[in-house]
């Protein structure tokens, strides 16, 4: 599996009443669908698309960021069937799973700081942090 193309389709950030109180921020991925793409320069792969959603939710209630797109990998023929065919009952091989996630999170997270930064908004992944030695 090669990973052949990526795109963001839709993102939204919302922040509401900004307390500091009991702050949690939790994340959910989620593949949406995966389609058959045609693109003619691949001659014996097949690309697959995932669709996939990622959000970043502040609780209680206090901001949301949510981040639509796409992966696109190119398979062979049998891996395309085999994971067309798992897909149908919205199964996934462990292995290609995490591989996907892995990269959407590389880029979401990307955008998901930026939009973080504008608003003003605490950032949902730690920052390494330089402390004076002893």
């Amino acid at each position: 599996m090669k990973v052949i193309g990526f795109g963001f389709e839709k993102i939204q950030a919302e922040k509401n009443n900004f307390s500091k109180e009991k702050l949690n921020i939790n994340t959910n991925i989620q593949i949406k669908n995966i389609t058959e793409e045609k693109i003619e320069f691949l001659k014996d792969l097949i690309p697959l698309k995932f669709s996939f959603e990622f959000i970043i939710m502040y609780e209680p209630s206090i901001a949301n960021i949510k981040i639509e797109g796409y992966v696109i990998v190119s398979v062979t023929k049998q891996q395309a069937k085999d994971i067309i065919k798992k897909w149908d009952k919205k199964n996934l091989d462990e292995e290609l799973k995490i591989d996907i996630f892995n990269f959407i999170i590389s880029k979401t997270s990307l955008k998901a700081l930026q939009i973080e930064e504008d608003l003003d908004l605490p950032y949902h992944l730690p920052f390494p942090r330089i402390k004076k030695s002893e």
